[in-house]
């Protein structure tokens, strides 16, 4: 107490004395820095007698022991504080407001009315005069009670400057009272009304003067605040970040969440808040989500039959493929599993007793607990299991032998894992022919002329299409894509894009023969074990080597052989033409965008393959030697420097000719001036499969003759 106010009083003598020894400035100057020097006096002063009167309050009626009374006026003493916003609000009959997350610590007071006020999730009947404080990140919600309701409102922010002893800022950590959530009914009320009003009127102006003003008139307020505080003996409570995140991603679990929104929510960094959380906790915000979302699935699967991508929907997961790939992870079995077991169990139970069943999130508390026993409170294991009858578990092991016993007697398992015949059906068990395909990564053995197969690798849907096999499963982009149409009706969707989104449940369910997948999908190993899987590195053959090892592998040779011919006829039909127009000049195809903009070879889609390969026409330099040369298919390149690589003809995907037409360099082009500039579709020009060639054949040619169609 001591050291607060000799601070406080050195400071002062500073402001009022000081200045008349060390100041060589004139009278005049002195005399138009009075009314500011005064504010700064009055600030401090008030400082003083918050601690002094606190002191004096609290020692009179005994409450608090020394260190005790100190804390709040040693917090508030020692605080930078800044004024943020001043409000006054009417709400009519019936209107409400909220909930609204507080961007601040806030004073409300209340001066017209009753209004129900919940500040996070505590209520508090506000009639008439009352006083009530939250922290930053608090969730604010007014709930009218019939009629009108008027209040004022402070929104402040509170620091602890550097340097700060540790001492102090412990202390903070433990009593931070700018963070406090209270009520209390003052019992001078005309008074903090009277504060109040004055602080509201002087807010609408801007003058630096009146801001000081409306500091002090704030530290008067606070000090009637803290006296109030002690006279009533009102309940301060301390509500945490770690409790407002759980209580809100309890609720608002179906939303759209992630770390990012819910720092800009709380108003912390990304940082802090994780940080925060996960030391309380012991997990991460987005995981503690992930178990509410997966918790709250698994109860609609036992509960209702609601289809799967409803459930998904309803717990936050537009996804469906992505839900049931997670939920399995975290869960061990798929959500149709899950259910189909939890409905078998039910079945089986011969008790109205609750059965048991898996449960993905350790069991939520009614509310959360910060303390160093929190474990006990909390069951560990990822499926904790609640007890059901005696009779339940009888008749659960009664049907695992059964289903065990029909497995051994239908079955015994060969070396490699694969199911083998009985031997009084052996005979009749037709022996499945296969052949060695092989690719750069290896060879690998797969059953000759497959009637099943899945494309995970996007890039050969066409080579099969055009042998015309027709997958049982692909991805939506490639089911999706404009030149498959009308070829790809009745293919069960797999995922969203290929192998990086694929879901592993329906590759399942499909029971392939064969997948095609390229070697580097993430869920490769994974994928291996359902079916046979070729994994291709991609542009390891070209278009024909590709298109007759698949004829070969699929039984398809003639099919293969077919259509390169056309193709082979195709080209040459139009290929000279094509270098009648051109002749020795140069052609660029470019794509990406103003910040990461290149070029294309020979074999990365684009129509490179067809520009390059079949009518050999030839690249600016600059890509030869980064691309082709080299055996890359697309390089990085510099705006700056344009006019090198562009060509005499220039290919561009539609994507970057928005961004790059109104730039100089580009339009001094000798292409650009002599309108040889062709625009392609960057989603149509992606493939560079049999089907996807064909299509942009027709293009390119087209475009280069000056033909719109050309026939086939």
């Amino acid at each position: 107490m001591t050291i607060c106010i000799y601070n406080a009083v050195n400071r002062w003598f500073d402001h009022s004395y000081g200045r008349r020894i060390n100041s060589e400035k004139s009278y005049e100057h002195s005399k138009a820095m009075a009314p500011v020097r005064f504010s700064q006096i009055a600030v401090l002063a008030l400082q003083l007698i918050i601690i002094i009167n606190y002191n004096k309050a609290t020692k009179q009626k005994g409450l608090v022991t020394l260190k005790q009374e100190n804390t709040q006026a040693l917090l508030w003493n020692q605080a930078a504080i800044k004024i943020l916003d001043i409000r006054h609000t009417a709400l009519a009959p019936g209107e409400g407001f909220g909930p609204y997350k507080l961007p601040a610590s806030m004073f409300l007071f209340s001066t017209r009315g009753n209004a129900q006020v919940l500040l996070d999730g505590t209520a508090y009947m506000a009639k008439g005069f009352q006083l009530m404080h939250s922290g930053k990140g608090a969730t604010l919600q007014i709930v009218p009670a019939g009629e009108a309701f008027e209040y004022y409102s402070i929104f402040y922010k509170a620091t602890i400057p550097a340097p700060a002893s540790q001492s102090l800022l412990e202390l903070l950590k433990r009593s931070n009272p700018f963070l406090a959530q209270y009520s209390l009914i003052p019992s001078s009320p005309v008074l903090l009304f009277h504060h109040l009003q004055q602080m509201h009127e002087q807010w609408q102006g801007t003058e630096s003067l009146r801001r000081f003003q409306i500091k002090a008139l704030f530290y008067q307020f606070v000090y009637q605040v803290l006296a109030e505080l002690e006279r009533e003996g009102s309940e301060v409570t301390y509500p945490d970040l770690t409790a407002q995140i759980m209580l809100y991603m309890e609720k608002n679990y179906a939303e759209p969440i992630t770390l990012e929104s819910l720092a800009e929510m709380f108003r912390y960094s990304a940082y802090h808040l994780s940080a925060t959380f996960k030391q309380s906790t012991g997990y991460s915000p987005i995981d503690y989500l992930i178990r509410i979302r997966l918790e709250k699935a698994a109860s609609l699967l036992t509960e209702t039959d609601a289809s799967l991508r409803t459930i998904s929907a309803g717990v936050g997961y537009k996804d469906v493929y992505y839900f049931s790939r997670l939920f399995k992870k975290k869960l061990g079995v798929s959500p149709a599993e899950y259910r189909r077991r939890n409905w078998q169990q039910s079945k089986v139970a011969d008790s109205p007793a609750k059965f048991p069943t898996y449960s993905i999130v350790e069991r939520m508390l009614n509310r959360y607990i910060d303390s160093d026993n929190y474990y006990q409170y909390t069951k560990k294991g990822d499926f904790p299991m609640s007890r059901g009858s005696r009779a339940s578990l009888a008749a659960t092991a009664l049907l695992c032998i059964m289903l065990l016993l029909s497995a051994c007697s239908g079955a015994t398992s060969t070396s490699n894992g694969a199911a083998a015949p009985a031997q009084g059906d052996a005979n009749n068990v037709a022996k499945v022919e296969t052949i060695t395909y092989k690719t750069t990564s290896g060879e690998v053995t797969i059953p000759k002329n497959p009637k099943r197969v899945i494309i995970l690798a996007d890039s050969y849907v066409g080579y099969f299409l055009a042998l015309g096999i027709k997958p049982v499963g692909l991805s939506e982009f490639a089911l999706n894509h404009p030149f498959y149409a009308g070829k790809v009706d009745g293919i069960e969707n797999i995922g969203g894009y290929g192998d990086d989104s694929n879901s592993l449940e329906k590759l399942l369910e499909l029971k392939p023969d064969v997948i095609i997948a390229l070697d580097n999908a993430k869920n490769l190993e994974n994928i291996q074990k359902i079916a046979p899987t070729v994994a291709i590195k991609y542009g390891e053959k070209n278009l024909r080597e590709q298109l007759r090892a698949f004829g070969k592998a699929f039984g398809r040779e003639q099919e293969a052989e077919a259509w390169i011919a056309n193709w082979d006829s195709k080209v040459a039909k139009y290929k000279p033409a094509v270098h009648e127009v051109v002749g020795d000049k140069k052609v660029a195809i470019l794509g990406g965008d103003m910040k990461s903009l290149g070029a294309f070879g020979d074999f990365y889609g684009r129509g490179g393959e067809i520009l390059y390969r079949e009518f050999g026409l030839k690249a600016p330099e600059i890509i030869q030697k980064a691309t082709m040369d080299i055996g890359k298919g697309y390089v990085a390149l510099s705006h700056e420097k344009l006019p090198e690589y562009a060509g005499d003809f220039l290919f561009i995907e539609d994507s970057l000719e928005k961004e790059i037409s109104k730039n100089e360099l580009w339009q001094q082009l000798d292409a650009v001036k002599n309108k040889r500039v062709y625009t392609i579709d960057s989603n149509t020009f992606y493939f560079n499969d049999p089907l996807s060639l064909e299509k942009q054949f027709d293009y390119i040619a087209g475009k280069l003759l000056g033909e719109e169609t050309i026939s086939k």
